[in-house]
């Protein structure tokens, strides 16, 4: 029972919730544990194991939790499905999804880069026209899509036109 468990020094997890009936597990001299969890006789019975989380809940207490059995043959389909659309959408072969998502993302930023450029670009090509129709030297207009930087290349640029 739990309480001889802990009558043995067996320490018990906050917020873990025992049955009845416990187990004692023993790592060294040092660990002497409740466990209410699931046993099997030998390790082998469980099968494949896969760890899904890690974390800490206490000082220097380490949880682990992990699916056995099918679970982590499903886990692992599940992951090269997603994997194999992910190689789908990138365009390239499974084996080469990283460098294809590298290459995307590079190409993605480099496109961003250029549209930046044009707008700036267009937007500074509106210099002499605003210039122009400032009143009493001063200018006044909507300039959509350019960003911050650009805006100020543009006022910078209407300003030495504008003397």
């Amino acid at each position: 029972t739990r309480e001889e468990a802990e009558a043995l020094g067996a320490i018990a997890f906050f917020g873990d919730k025992y049955g009845e009936k416990v187990m004692v597990l023993e790592a060294g001299p040092r660990s002497v544990e409740l466990c209410g969890g699931t046993h099997v006789s030998a390790l082998g019975d469980i099968g494949p194991l896969k760890i899904v989380a890690e974390g800490s809940i206490g000082s220097n207490i380490r949880r682990l939790e992990a699916v056995t059995g099918v679970a982590p043959i499903e886990r692992l389909r599940e992951a090269e499905a997603a994997l194999a659309a992910a190689a789908e959408l990138v365009g390239v072969p499974v084996d080469d999804v990283l460098e294809g998502i590298q290459k995307r993302l590079a190409e993605s930023k480099a496109l961003r880069s250029d549209l930046v450029a044009a707008r700036r670009q267009v937007a500074l090509g509106q210099a002499d026209d605003l210039v122009a129709a400032a009143e009493e030297g001063l200018v006044v207009a909507l300039v959509e899509g350019i960003d911050r930087d650009g805006l100020r290349d543009l006022a910078l640029t209407i300003r030495d036109r504008d003397t």
